[in-house]
């Protein structure tokens, strides 16, 4: 995938999600961010980030993302959620839908029955529904019931200053964030 998103750096195109994730699981905004960022590939952008986010409540996320895997890999995405509380842990693997599908002439086929697929003559999945959600919600003049578009100013507010981390190797404090949550 980095061929073809090798232009715009990773934060922007992988990361932004993870974040969203994030500040749902946190409930809480963004207070400080280090970051760091590495190019593995000839590229003018990391193709390999780790983040950590320190929330306005306390709560720590540790974030990875990356354009390394191979496209003949067979995973159509290599995420995976990790979220440990005091009450548990739980674990989302993206990378396993549950089957796998390989032939001569593709090798690994990636088996994304979660997110984005193809079904019939239209498609299905998470990103799908969350689309029509958003631009329903536009269409109807209405503030969305999950996360607020205030949250998505916010999320590219940290992948800024995730971004500034890495260039500068420095953590970065974001503004008008207080410990109030």
């Amino acid at each position: 995938m980095f061929a073809i998103y090798k232009r715009t750096h990773t934060v922007y195109m992988s990361t932004v999600h993870d974040l969203d994730i994030a500040l749902w699981c946190a409930g809480s905004r963004v207070r400080k961010v280090k970051a760091w960022g590495r190019r593995v590939a000839e590229a003018d952008v990391p193709d390999l980030l780790w983040a950590t986010l320190e929330f306005a409540n306390g709560a720590i996320a540790v974030l990875e993302s990356d354009w390394l895997t191979p496209d003949r890999a067979g995973v159509g995405t290599n995420d995976y959620l990790e979220v440990i509380g005091d009450a548990g842990t739980v674990r989302l693997d993206a990378s396993n839908p549950g089957w796998r599908m390989w032939n001569d002439a593709d090798g690994a086929i990636p088996a994304d029955v979660h997110f984005h697929y193809g079904l019939a003559d239209g498609f299905a999945g998470a990103l799908k529904e969350q689309l029509a959600y958003v631009c329903g919600c536009i269409a109807e003049g209405r503030q969305p019931d999950y996360v607020s578009f205030a949250d998505a100013v916010h999320v590219i507010e940290v992948a800024n200053a995730i971004e500034q981390s890495i260039d500068s190797g420095r953590e970065v404090e974001l503004e008008g964030v207080n410990t109030n949550g």
